[in-house]
């Protein structure tokens, strides 16, 4: 009922004939004279002139219905040459859970042969594209599955691995079939500097019943280097004392990279503030400054000629001159890029 399992059958060692067949019964209606609630397993064999199912009862005494047919939690049946084990956990009023383990049986198998290297290095938040296949290897069908990516400072899953932002899904895939694509992962931004392996996991969220669950990952052959950047403002001139909106004056400033990774060209922009800090109330005056990349530990000053806008408010304000402020420089740090002027301007 609402789509839960009524019955589990079991091949045995890959025959059509003969299996095992797993229920679970309750000593009401139809299964009132049994001995009570219990998984019941039978062994059948379809080419039997007669009693084609014959319930497992391993105490031999040739009585079908006593305890010794009853299999509660914390019971395991095994058929070792078949490879097949029942384990009976948790019962409910209405329900057994129930662990099938089947060495013989038809599984699908989902395992990665090949990924992508990642870049020899990046920064927290960067993204870059991953190519991976992933093929199943086993004797029956996989559903639709999804593939995850991780950096690891292995080559093994674990739990100190750190997740990237995008996934992979899969369409499902018969018996020795494989799908490649390619999809673009991003790096959260609180991971640590290091240097870390590419894993790509297949059928990573477990939707896929396989014959191996530990087989899924596969790791880069080359590393990347996590590093940091992170672009401020050292120092900023101060704007004229007093000013007429429309007017125009030149600023200097100086950018600095003090992270540990080099970083691409950024740009520039200015404000008045009334306090100081960056927020929505500041006003973005015409004019940037572009400021080319930059090493770790190098600087960059420049000049630029900024513009009041004639639509700014009478009042005293702060200038700020704000570092990649259009955000092209994935960063360990973004709300440190802006500084003030030490003294204010009076605009009229």
């Amino acid at each position: 009922a609402s789509g839960n399992y009524l019955i589990a059958q079991i091949p045995i060692g890959g025959s059509s004939t003969e299996f095992y067949t797993v229920e679970a019964r309750r000593a009401a209606g139809y299964d009132e004279g049994i001995p009570g609630d219990a998984i019941v397993i039978h062994r059948v064999d379809t080419t039997r002139r007669d009693r084609l199912a014959q319930v497992v009862d391993p105490d031999g005494n040739g009585d079908p219905n006593d305890d010794g047919a009853m299999w509660t939690p914390g019971e395991t049946f095994s058929d070792p040459a078949s490879g097949i084990t029942v384990s009976v956990g948790a019962a409910s009023a209405t329900s057994f859970e129930v662990t099938i383990g089947c060495a013989t049986c038809p599984f699908p198998d989902l395992i990665e042969t090949v990924v992508s290297n990642p870049p020899l290095a990046a920064v927290p938040g960067a993204a870059f594209r991953v190519r991976d296949t992933v093929r199943n290897q086993g004797t029956a069908s996989a559903a639709a599955s999804t593939t995850r990516y991780y950096l690891s400072l292995d080559r093994l899953r674990d739990p100190g691995d750190r997740l990237l932002v995008g996934s992979r899904i899969l369409p499902a895939l018969g018996p020795g079939e494989e799908s490649t694509d390619s999809v673009i992962v991003g790096i959260p931004r609180d991971v640590p500097r290091g240097t870390y392996l590419l894993l790509a996991c297949a059928d990573d969220l477990g939707g896929v019943a396989e014959g191996n669950e530990i087989n899924n990952c596969r790791a880069s052959e080359k590393a990347v280097s996590v590093r940091a950047a992170d672009l401020v403002t050292t120092a900023v001139s101060n704007p004229p004392a007093r000013a007429t909106r429309g007017d125009a004056f030149t600023v200097t400033d100086t950018v600095r990279n003090r992270g540990s990774s080099p970083v691409g060209a950024s740009v520039t922009r200015y404000y008045l503030s009334l306090d100081r800090s960056r927020n929505s109330g500041d006003r973005l005056l015409a004019g940037s400054r572009p400021v080319r990349g930059l090493a770790p530990g190098t600087q960059s000053t420049g000049r630029v000629v900024l513009t009041i806008p004639s639509t700014v408010p009478v009042g005293t304000y702060f200038l700020l001159a704000c570092a990649d402020d259009t955000g092209k420089v994935a960063e360990v740090d973004e709300r440190n890029n802006c500084r003030a002027s030490a003294a204010a301007v009076r605009v009229r």
